[in-house]
């Protein structure tokens, strides 16, 4: 896929940021601009570097969304949320924040996911509780939100 001039720069300036050492950076566009699209160039970028990627998400169909916008990109993805079969050899991981938290916080009924880099859908949810308890132990490198 061809990326738009704005997409590359903001991948460009995705990774300057990171290489200035910053941890939280998010992406504000408007709908239809293409986030998923960018956010699927820095997780191939990630992948090729042998990282591990977990994207958080809040509602069933961000979820399955992304993960179908991920695999028409190339990248196979696990689906972590009640109703699918889980996919845990999978490099990507697209969760249900509701279900990790669930499963891996409240109940330790799996382990969390290791991720180098954590992308949250709708950051504006970030200062609730549950996604403060999943990302401390989750996050080892950049947050794009």
């Amino acid at each position: 896929m061809e990326l738009r001039p704005y997409q590359a720069d903001v991948i460009t300036a995705f990774g300057h940021e990171v290489a200035k050492g910053r941890r939280r950076i998010i992406l504000v566009a408007p709908t239809g601009a293409g986030k998923t699209v960018i956010a699927s160039e820095i997780i191939q970028a990630e992948i090729s570097l042998c990282r591990r990627v977990l994207v958080l998400a809040h509602r069933r169909e961000i979820i399955t969304q992304t993960s179908q916008k991920l695999h028409d990109q190339g990248i196979e993805n696990g689906i972590i949320a009640a109703g699918f079969m889980p996919r845990p050899v999978e490099v990507v991981q697209v969760a249900s924040i509701q279900t990790l938290h669930a499963r891996g916080i409240r109940t330790d009924a799996m382990q969390l996911p290791p991720a180098d880099l954590l992308v949250i859908d709708e950051a504006h949810h970030c200062p609730a509780s549950t996604y403060r308890k999943l990302s401390r132990p989750i996050r080892t490198r950049p947050c794009l939100a």
